[in-house]
């Protein structure tokens, strides 16, 4: 009985390691290059009780997906309350890759950036 479990233990424990090096391998394949940055843009409008939840998830999923140097958090100002905007601020203070923007900022930023990849448009 012992051995039996003991078998279906270590059988349970090389699948997930098995999964687990699928799971490296697939992200190797799919990270982007080291010189594209990336950003995750938040809109933000309203009193929004959860705000500091989302920015946390939005933090982790960074983590998971790209790392920690290439990706930055954008919390898109579309008319938020003073105390999202204070818990917004405090993320900001906290984690050096969350900004909060205007809507006119982040357009400008985008066609700026696509400017510098094709000066054409």
């Amino acid at each position: 009985m012992a051995q039996t479990i003991s078998a279906f233990i270590l059988l349970i424990l090389t699948l997930l390691g098995i999964v687990y090096c699928i799971r490296l391998c697939i992200l190797a394949m799919l990270t982007p290059p080291k010189e594209l940055k990336m950003s995750l843009v938040i809109p933000v409008s309203g009193h929004i009780e959860n705000i500091e939840y989302i920015v946390r998830c939005a933090i982790e999923r960074k983590r998971w997906y790209v790392g920690r140097d290439r990706m930055d958090i954008i919390l898109l100002d579309c008319g938020m309350d003073d105390e999202t905007m204070k818990l917004c601020n405090e993320a900001c203070k906290e984690y050096g890759y969350i900004k909060i923007q205007q809507p006119e900022m982040l357009k400008n930023g985008i066609m700026d950036g696509l400017q510098k990849s094709d000066p054409a448009l």
